[in-house]
C-alpha cells in the first residue's frame, strides 16, 4: 500500500488547514522529537502514535517512537497505578513503587541522545524523567488519563516525577491536577485514512460478517475496546439482555489484549463465563494483526448502535471511530466520552445499563432519529477529531515548549 501523505487529507478537511500546518511547522524543520510509551500493540496510545509519528516526519520534524519493556510484575504494578489514577482503589506498596522506578530507570538505553524534545506517554515510562540532566532537551508528559478523581496517595508519588517536566498535555481541562508546570489541553484524534476508518467495499464488510457468523436479519449492537474492567463490557451485556426482549438484536463485544495490560485475559474469561451459551452475544478476541483494523472497521459499519459503557475513559477512540462511520453512540457518562457524544444530537449519554437499554430501544424504533444522528455524528468528528487537527496541535505545542514562553493552562 502507498505511504500516506498529509495531502491525502485535503478532500476531507480542506486545503487551508493543511497549508496552515505546513506554514506553522516550517520553522521547526529538523527538530528532533522522541515519543516513548509502553507498548506498540493494542490500546489507543499505540494507535495514536502509529498515525502521528510518520506525519510529523513528513512535515520536517524528525520524530521517532520508542517503547520501554517490563516483566509481568512491572505491568501488574503499572496497571494498578493506571487504575488508581482513574479513581479505583488499588493496593500499592512502597516496594511496588520502588520496583516500578527501578525497572524504568534501568532502561536508559531507550533514550536517544541529542533529542530536542522527549515526550513521555502516560505513567509507565514516567521515571525516565530522572535521566533528563544527562540527556538534556525539553521534556513533555502526555497524559491520556482523566486525573480528576485520582487516588491522592498515588498521585502524590506520581506527581514528583511530573513536576520535573517542562510541560504536560491533557485531553480536557477537567482532567488535570494542580502541578507547577505549564499544561496544554487538546484531545486525541483518529486517522480517517487508516485501515480502521477508511471506506470498505461491501464485499469486505460481508466477508467479515460471515467470518464471525453475525446474522443479517437483526439489529447489531457493538462495543469495541480492550477487555478492561473500566470499560465495563459487562454493562453492555446487561443492556443487551433488556433490549432483546423488544427487538431482534445481537451484541458484538470486540477487543484484544494490550501488551501492557495484564488484566485483559482475566476479563475476557469472566465475560465468556457470563455469556455462556448465549448465541446472540458474539465475544470476539481479535488479536492485533494486519487484518484486525479492517475487521473492526467492518464490524462498526454493520452495527446499528455503538455502545461504550466505560466507567472511566481517558478519551475512547472507538467512540470517534463509530461516529465517523455514522453510527449513533450510546455511552456512559464518563470522562472523555462527554467530549465526543452530544446528548440527543449524535448519540445519548446514560448513567447505567438500564438507561442504555432505554436509549437503544429509542434508536431502534425511530429510524428518522437514527438517520439524523448518523449525519451529525460524522460531521462532528470531521470538524473536531481527525488526524490533521492533532498534527497542528502538536506543532503549536512544540513551538511553545521550545521557546519556553509558557504559563498556566494553554488550550491549543
Amino acid at each position: 500500500m502507498r505511504k500516506k501523505s498529509l495531502f491525502d487529507y485535503e478532500k476531507i478537511v480542506g486545503g487551508e488547514q493543511l497549508e496552515n500546518i505546513i506554514n506553522i511547522a516550517r520553522p521547526l524543520a529538523g527538530l528532533k522529537v522522541q515519543h516513548i510509551n509502553s507498548t506498540k500493540t493494542g490500546g489507543g496510545v499505540a494507535e495514536i502514535l502509529g498515525n502521528l509519528d510518520p506525519m510529523l516526519n513528513e512535515i520536517g520534524i524528525a520524530s521517532e517512537w520508542s517503547t520501554i519493556t517490563g516483566d509481568d510484575h512491572f505491568f501488574e504494578i503499572t496497571k494498578k497505578i493506571h487504575n488508581s489514577l482513574h479513581g479505583r482503589d488499588e493496593k500499592l506498596t512502597s516496594d511496588d513503587f520502588a520496583y516500578y522506578r527501578e525497572t524504568v530507570s534501568r532502561q536508559e538505553k531507550v533514550l536517544r541522545p541529542g533529542q530536542d524534545i522527549y515526550v513521555i506517554h502516560d505513567p509507565q515510562p514516567l521515571p525516565l524523567i530522572e535521566k533528563r540532566k544527562k540527556f538534556g532537551g525539553k521534556w513533555i508528559w502526555r497524559c491520556h488519563i482523566d486525573l480528576s478523581t485520582a487516588d491522592k496517595k498515588v498521585w502524590k508519588r506520581i506527581s514528583k516525577f511530573v513536576g520535573k517536566f517542562d510541560a504536560a498535555i491533557f485531553h480536557s481541562p477537567g482532567y488535570t491536577q494542580k502541578i507547577d508546570i505549564p499544561q496544554f489541553v487538546f484531545p486525541p484524534t483518529i486517522d480517517p485514512l487508516s485501515d480502521k476508518n477508511r471506506k470498505l467495499s461491501e464485499n469486505k464488510i460481508e466477508e467479515v460478517r460471515e467470518k464471525y457468523g453475525i446474522p443479517k436479519d437483526v439489529f447489531v449492537l457493538l462495543q469495541v475496546g480492550r477487555f478492561d474492567l473500566l470499560k465495563d463490557p459487562f454493562g453492555a451485556v446487561e443492556a443487551f439482555k433488556i433490549v432483546r426482549d423488544f427487538f431482534p438484536v445481537v451484541l458484538v463485544l470486540a477487543g484484544s489484549f494490550a501488551g501492557d495490560d495484564p488484566e485483559g485475559e482475566s476479563v475476557y474469561r469472566q465475560l465468556a463465563k457470563i455469556i455462556g451459551n448465549e448465541k446472540k452475544v458474539f465475544l470476539l478476541n481479535i488479536p492485533v494483526s494486519s487484518e484486525s483494523p479492517l475487521e473492526i472497521n467492518a464490524l462498526q459499519r454493520i452495527s446499528d448502535v455503538a455502545l461504550q459503557m466505560s466507567i472511566r475513559e481517558g478519551f475512547g477512540l472507538t467512540v470517534c471511530e463509530a461516529l465517523w462511520k455514522g453510527v449513533p453512540v450510546v455511552a456512559r457518562k464518563s470522562s472523555g466520552i462527554l467530549m465526543q457524544v452530544i446528548h440527543g444530537i449524535n448519540g445519548f449519554i446514560v448513567r447505567n445499563p438500564r438507561g442504555a437499554a432505554f436509549r437503544i430501544n429509542q434508536l431502534l424504533s425511530i429510524k428518522g432519529m437514527r438517520d439524523r444522528m448518523s449525519k451529525a455524528a460524522r460531521e462532528y468528528v470531521r470538524t473536531n477529531f481527525l488526524l490533521p487537527h492533532l498534527i497542528q496541535n502538536w506543532v503549536c505545542c512544540f513551538h511553545a515548549v521550545r521557546s519556553s514562553r509558557l504559563s498556566g493552562i494553554n488550550e491549543v
